[in-house]
Protein backbone atom coordinates (compact mmCIF):
# COMPACT_ATOMS: atom_id res chain seq x y z
CA UNK A 1 0.00 0.00 0.00
CA UNK A 2 1.33 3.42 -0.97
CA UNK A 3 1.09 6.21 1.59
CA UNK A 4 0.12 9.64 0.26
CA UNK A 5 2.16 12.50 1.68
CA UNK A 6 1.13 15.98 0.67
CA UNK A 7 3.74 18.62 1.39
CA UNK A 8 2.05 21.88 2.32
CA UNK A 9 3.68 25.06 3.53
CA UNK A 10 3.74 28.68 2.51
CA UNK A 11 7.39 29.07 1.58
CA UNK A 12 9.47 27.55 -1.18
CA UNK A 13 11.25 24.28 -0.62
CA UNK A 14 14.67 25.91 -0.27
CA UNK A 15 17.05 26.39 2.62
CA UNK A 16 19.97 28.75 2.85
CA UNK A 17 23.27 28.00 4.58
CA UNK A 18 22.06 29.29 7.95
CA UNK A 19 18.74 27.47 8.21
CA UNK A 20 17.30 24.02 8.55
CA UNK A 21 14.05 23.02 6.88
CA UNK A 22 11.49 20.76 8.47
CA UNK A 23 8.96 19.37 6.03
CA UNK A 24 5.86 18.29 7.89
CA UNK A 25 2.70 16.40 7.18
CA UNK A 26 -0.43 15.88 9.31
CA UNK A 27 1.12 12.74 10.77
CA UNK A 28 4.45 14.25 11.77
CA UNK A 29 7.86 15.25 10.49
CA UNK A 30 8.62 13.84 7.06
CA UNK A 31 12.28 14.68 6.90
CA UNK A 32 14.88 16.98 8.32
CA UNK A 33 16.99 18.90 5.85
CA UNK A 34 20.28 19.94 7.35
CA UNK A 35 21.40 22.88 5.20
CA UNK A 36 24.64 23.64 7.12
CA UNK A 37 25.93 20.10 6.48
CA UNK A 38 25.60 20.54 2.74
CA UNK A 39 21.93 19.82 2.24
CA UNK A 40 21.79 16.15 3.15
CA UNK A 41 18.63 14.43 4.27
CA UNK A 42 19.59 13.16 7.69
CA UNK A 43 16.42 11.58 9.03
CA UNK A 44 13.47 9.82 7.44
CA UNK A 45 10.60 9.15 9.82
CA UNK A 46 8.06 7.41 7.55
CA UNK A 47 8.38 3.82 6.46
CA UNK A 48 6.79 2.15 3.45
CA UNK A 49 6.17 3.47 -0.04
CA UNK A 50 4.71 6.92 -0.57
CA UNK A 51 3.68 9.42 -3.20
CA UNK A 52 4.83 13.02 -2.85
CA UNK A 53 2.45 15.79 -3.88
CA UNK A 54 3.96 19.25 -3.60
CA UNK A 55 1.88 22.26 -2.66
CA UNK A 56 1.47 24.96 -5.32
CA UNK A 57 3.69 27.34 -3.29
CA UNK A 58 6.74 25.12 -3.80
CA UNK A 59 8.63 26.27 -6.90
CA UNK A 60 12.11 24.81 -6.38
CA UNK A 61 13.52 21.50 -5.21
CA UNK A 62 17.09 21.86 -3.91
CA UNK A 63 20.02 19.64 -4.79
CA UNK A 64 20.36 16.24 -3.10
CA UNK A 65 17.19 16.68 -0.99
CA UNK A 66 15.79 13.17 -1.63
CA UNK A 67 19.13 11.48 -2.48
CA UNK A 68 18.85 7.69 -2.06
CA UNK A 69 15.32 7.82 -0.62
CA UNK A 70 14.11 4.27 -1.12
CA UNK A 71 10.45 4.91 -0.24
CA UNK A 72 9.27 7.42 -2.85
CA UNK A 73 7.33 5.73 -5.68
CA UNK A 74 5.61 8.71 -7.30
CA UNK A 75 6.07 12.49 -7.41
CA UNK A 76 3.59 15.14 -8.52
CA UNK A 77 4.84 18.73 -8.38
CA UNK A 78 2.50 21.06 -10.28
CA UNK A 79 4.38 24.37 -9.80
CA UNK A 80 8.01 23.35 -9.39
CA UNK A 81 10.08 25.35 -11.88
CA UNK A 82 13.53 23.89 -11.20
CA UNK A 83 15.01 20.70 -9.79
CA UNK A 84 18.51 20.82 -8.32
CA UNK A 85 21.45 18.53 -9.04
CA UNK A 86 20.95 15.05 -7.63
CA UNK A 87 17.56 15.92 -6.09
CA UNK A 88 16.12 12.41 -6.63
CA UNK A 89 19.40 10.61 -7.42
CA UNK A 90 19.27 6.89 -6.62
CA UNK A 91 15.62 6.89 -5.53
CA UNK A 92 15.47 3.28 -6.59
CA UNK A 93 11.72 2.78 -5.94
CA UNK A 94 10.63 5.85 -7.91
CA UNK A 95 8.31 4.78 -10.75
CA UNK A 96 6.59 7.90 -12.06
CA UNK A 97 7.16 11.68 -11.97
CA UNK A 98 4.96 14.55 -13.13
CA UNK A 99 6.44 18.06 -13.28
CA UNK A 100 4.13 20.05 -15.59
CA UNK A 101 5.74 23.47 -14.91
CA UNK A 102 9.42 22.54 -14.60
CA UNK A 103 11.79 24.25 -17.05
CA UNK A 104 15.18 23.13 -15.66
CA UNK A 105 16.52 19.81 -14.37
CA UNK A 106 19.97 19.76 -12.76
CA UNK A 107 22.77 17.26 -13.31
CA UNK A 108 21.95 13.70 -12.24
CA UNK A 109 18.60 14.88 -10.83
CA UNK A 110 17.05 11.45 -11.49
CA UNK A 111 20.22 9.44 -12.08
CA UNK A 112 20.17 5.87 -10.84
CA UNK A 113 16.37 5.69 -10.53
CA UNK A 114 16.29 2.17 -11.92
CA UNK A 115 12.53 1.63 -11.44
CA UNK A 116 11.52 4.91 -13.13
CA UNK A 117 9.24 4.10 -16.08
CA UNK A 118 7.35 7.32 -16.80
CA UNK A 119 8.37 11.00 -16.76
CA UNK A 120 6.32 14.06 -17.74
CA UNK A 121 8.03 17.43 -18.25
CA UNK A 122 5.95 19.27 -20.90
CA UNK A 123 7.67 22.66 -20.34
CA UNK A 124 11.22 21.43 -19.75
CA UNK A 125 13.79 23.53 -21.61
CA UNK A 126 17.14 22.49 -20.09
CA UNK A 127 18.22 19.05 -18.92
CA UNK A 128 21.54 18.73 -17.06
CA UNK A 129 24.31 16.21 -17.65
CA UNK A 130 23.38 12.63 -16.72
CA UNK A 131 19.88 13.79 -15.70
CA UNK A 132 18.41 10.30 -16.23
CA UNK A 133 21.50 8.09 -16.37
CA UNK A 134 20.91 4.45 -15.35
CA UNK A 135 17.12 4.83 -15.53
CA UNK A 136 17.10 1.46 -17.21
CA UNK A 137 13.30 0.93 -16.90
CA UNK A 138 12.35 4.22 -18.56
CA UNK A 139 9.79 3.63 -21.32
CA UNK A 140 7.59 6.76 -21.41
CA UNK A 141 9.00 10.28 -21.63
CA UNK A 142 7.43 13.65 -22.44
CA UNK A 143 9.84 16.54 -23.16
CA UNK A 144 8.22 18.46 -26.06
CA UNK A 145 9.80 21.86 -25.20
CA UNK A 146 13.36 20.70 -24.46
CA UNK A 147 16.07 22.63 -26.30
CA UNK A 148 19.19 21.71 -24.30
CA UNK A 149 20.13 18.17 -23.30
CA UNK A 150 23.24 17.63 -21.19
CA UNK A 151 26.01 15.13 -21.84
CA UNK A 152 25.02 11.50 -21.23
CA UNK A 153 21.54 12.56 -20.08
CA UNK A 154 20.15 9.11 -20.95
CA UNK A 155 23.27 6.97 -20.54
CA UNK A 156 22.42 3.31 -19.88
CA UNK A 157 18.69 3.75 -20.45
CA UNK A 158 18.49 0.67 -22.65
CA UNK A 159 14.69 0.40 -22.63
CA UNK A 160 14.20 3.92 -24.00
CA UNK A 161 14.03 3.18 -27.73
CA UNK A 162 13.29 5.17 -29.83
CA UNK A 163 13.77 8.63 -28.34
CA UNK A 164 12.23 11.63 -30.11
CA UNK A 165 12.47 15.31 -29.29
CA UNK A 166 10.74 18.15 -31.09
CA UNK A 167 13.31 20.82 -31.91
Amino acid sequence: MTMLIAIFFATTFIANAQTNVYVTSPTGTFLYHDAPSGGNVVDITFAGEYKLIFDAAITEIPENIFWENLNIVEVDAPNVLSIGDGAFNYCSSLISVNFPATTTIGCAAFGGCGALTSVNFPLLETMGDEAFYYCNSLISVNFPATTTIGVAAFRNCGTLIPLFFCV
